[in-house]
């Protein structure tokens, strides 16, 4: 059975990483966002306020997680007022051997960390707020997944051989797990509303599970049991853009993935895509990103990239 929301996370290619899992006393706290990257912690052990964005701090219990998906500044302490230290800097710190906020007392356990994704134009990405809260208390799902976050942070303090790789891997499911969460337990609205709603839902998937296929609006609707006017107001209430605007765009980023990543040539690329023709596939690619796709391989290739990596 074709999963869309497994397309969806698996072509938009998470990438994660924890910086550390340490122990604080007294009265810690740090200053994080860069807005580069998405920031997430875990507050294994203890009590903790965040404030996103200067808004009035919020308590964190024991077992809680926090995504800021579009790294938002915030700020993260054992109290409201505490004095602050540079989110980057502690970490440079603590990857150092050094712990500022060590202590005979210590009565926090955090762990910390980023993430991103390598395609980052999608209605998915746009429909997250600033910051997803997951509490373990009330999260049967979250409480499932106490074994994950039980074995990063022992490959985090304990560093054994081939950490590192088990460590980004199991961030990036952590990661992917902890958005499933989201969209199964918190309704989110826009984009996510639509992998809800029955008839656009089965749309995306028509559209996900053939690429290659000619769809049109009317042809759509008719599939879903919708006129091509109705079909193409609620999509686009939705998901956020016209039908053919989204069918363009994924297509375009399968489009990028087949060309950084695999031999093929430029006619493959074009049919794997929906296209007959070179010539309309780097019409519709151009019109998507400015660029050719040609020009997107030999970039590729320039940094360092290997079609077929």
């Amino acid at each position: 059975m074709f999963d869309l929301l497994s397309d969806i996370l698996a072509n938009l290619r998470f990438e994660a990483s924890s910086y550390f899992c340490s122990e604080f006393s007294g009265r810690w706290g740090i200053a994080g966002g860069s807005g580069c990257h998405g920031e997430f912690h875990i507050l294994l052990r203890g009590r903790a306020w965040l404030s996103v964005g200067g808004a009035e701090p919020q308590v964190l219990q024991a077992g809680d997680i926090v995504l800021l998906p579009r790294g938002r500044q915030h700020t993260l302490a054992a109290e409201p007022g505490a004095a602050l230290v540079d989110g980057a800097t502690l970490v440079s710190e603590l990857q150092g051997g050094v712990n500022r906020f060590s202590g005979p007392e210590a009565d926090t356990t955090l762990i910390c960390g980023r993430f991103q994704t390598r395609r980052l134009h999608h209605p998915f990405l746009n429909s997250l707020p600033d910051m997803i809260h997951i509490g373990e208390a009330s999260s049967p799902m979250l409480k499932a997944l106490r074994h994950v976050v039980q074995t990063l942070a022992a490959e985090l303090q304990l560093q054994p051989m081939g950490a590192a790789l088990v460590r980004d891997r199991l961030t990036e499911v952590l990661i992917i797990q902890l958005l499933r969460i989201y969209i199964l337990e918190q309704q989110p609205g826009d984009f996510l509303a639509a992998l809800s709603d029955r008839q656009i839902s089965r749309a995306l998937t028509l559209m996900h599970r053939d690429i290659t296929h000619p769809w049109t609006v009317e042809l759509l609707g008719q599939e879903v049991g919708m006129s091509r006017s109705a079909f193409s107001d609620r999509f686009h209430q939705l998901v956020g853009v016209p039908p053919m605007g989204y069918l363009l765009n994924w297509r375009m980023q399968r489009a990028q993935v087949l060309l950084q990543e695999s031999g093929c040539s430029m006619l493959d690329i074009a049919e794997q895509t929906g296209y007959a023709s070179e010539a309309s596939f780097g019409k519709a690619f151009k019109r998507v990103y400015g660029i050719s796709p040609g020009l997107v391989r030999r970039q590729h290739l320039a940094d360092g990239g290997t079609a077929g990596s």
